[in-house]
């Protein structure tokens, strides 16, 4: 019981910190048309294009609006279209806003799948319900895919056995 009691305490310790960062919204300017938006300890990679911003994942849920106001000042336009690595709420939290106001958004069937349904979480004790129907993706693909977005090319592709069972790369051909 001492061990596992210090053990305990010893991973929450370590959580301190990041909860700390967790809050934490900034923008680091990449190039003239990338940037990366820290939101809530995720990563969120955003593309300016004449038609709006294409982004990477959409931070936690309750940092969606920070997020919202962080993207704002990189295009007057928008997002146009919302790449979803994978299913989990800090990755997807601002899927709801950001498809209501029209956003395409891209991600693995599977992907699709576990937003869509009820799903039994064994660590929490419960069900998760659904996600909104505007907060899931609305174009899927199963294997990978392409597409332009103001002259940038952008590969995205099925990660096999990665993360979850949906998980994607999204590769800025010209960009990167």
């Amino acid at each position: 019981r001492f061990l596992v009691t210090a053990l305990g305490g010893v991973l929450g310790g370590l959580a301190l910190p990041r909860r700390g960062f967790a809050q934490a919204t900034g923008v680091v300017t990449i190039n003239d048309r990338l940037a990366l938006v820290t939101a809530g300890g995720t990563n969120v990679v955003a593309l300016s294009t004449p038609e709006g911003l294409v982004i990477v994942d959409s931070g936690t849920p309750e940092l969606a609006g920070q997020l919202i106001g962080s993207l704002k000042p990189l295009s007057g336009l928008g997002v146009t279209t919302l790449f979803n690595t994978h299913w989990h709420a800090e990755n997807t939290g601002a899927n709801e806003v950001l498809g209501m106001s029209g956003a395409t958004i891209v991600a693995h069937e599977n992907t699709r799948l576990w937003m869509s349904t009820p799903t039994w979480m064994p660590a929490e004790d419960r069900y998760r319900a659904p996600r909104p129907r505007k907060a899931q993706p609305n174009k899927t693909f199963r294997v990978d895919g392409s597409m332009n977005a103001g002259g940038e090319r952008i590969d995205y592709g099925y990660l096999i056995e990665a993360h979850t069972s949906g998980d994607i790369y999204v590769f800025l051909r010209d960009t990167n």
